[in-house]
């Protein structure tokens, strides 16, 4: 919306973010769309709008966390508004580990960097995709390897390659190899699809939503 020609890449897809959420107890997400007209409101109508819907005691926020036109929701202004509204204020303490500040930027570099040891301890988990199971060209099933095609466009990646991966879907938790590159079986696509070859399962995860867990590092695409 507000950086069309370069936008972020994505660490976690929406629906990603849901089910991680789900591990913790949270009552309710409120998603509205983020559109141009809702980015240039200052931050005090935002909060007035926020606090006027949820009626919240308490507001946590993150050490960077600036928000409103042109971020212009500082600290100072925060504080001023709750005075105002009547809830407490609370920024958490930066996360730090091993000796580095944890960010957005820190872990879209780690996961270009295709460190998954490092990735997991500044995510607190294994590092993960979770899209939708799209159609292929068939051609995998065809050679006798089928395989499950994930559409990643939008997300921050690892380097291209293949890797060893777990594939979670319905509670089930399936052993295998992925092929990250740009149309790996037909190379005619413009960006790169994440191929996952299932050992020892063949029935067809087709519009699934499925989590892939890296592993490590086999090779480079060919």
């Amino acid at each position: 919306v507000l950086r069309p020609k370069d936008p972020l890449f994505l660490i976690s897809s929406f629906q990603h973010k849901l089910k991680l959420l789900e591990n913790y107890d949270v009552d309710f997400v409120l998603a509205p769309e983020f559109n141009l007209e809702f980015a240039s409101q200052t931050p005090q109508d935002f909060l007035r709008w926020l606090h006027k819907l949820l009626g919240f005691s308490y507001l946590v926020l993150g050490p960077d966390a600036r928000f409103g036109k042109n971020r212009e929701g500082s600290p100072e202004i925060v504080q001023s508004e709750s005075a105002k509204l009547g809830f407490e204020l609370i920024y958490l303490p930066r996360c730090k580990k091993e000796k580095q500040s944890i960010s957005s930027s820190l872990i879209r570099q780690t996961i270009e960097q295709g460190d998954f040891k490092k990735l997991e301890i500044f995510l607190g988990r294994p590092y993960s995709l979770l899209s939708k199971v799209c159609t292929g060209k068939g051609k995998g099933q065809a050679l006798g390897f089928p395989t499950a095609n994930l559409n990643v466009k939008g997300f921050c990646l690892p380097p291209l390659g293949v890797y060893i991966v777990s594939l979670i879907c319905d509670n089930q938790t399936l052993e295998g190899i992925a092929n990250l590159g740009v149309a790996p079986t037909l190379k005619n696509t413009e960006f790169p699809t994440l191929e996952v070859h299932l050992l020892d399962h063949s029935s067809s995860l087709y519009e699934k939503s499925v989590e892939v867990i890296f592993h490590d590092f086999l090779r480079p695409e060919t």
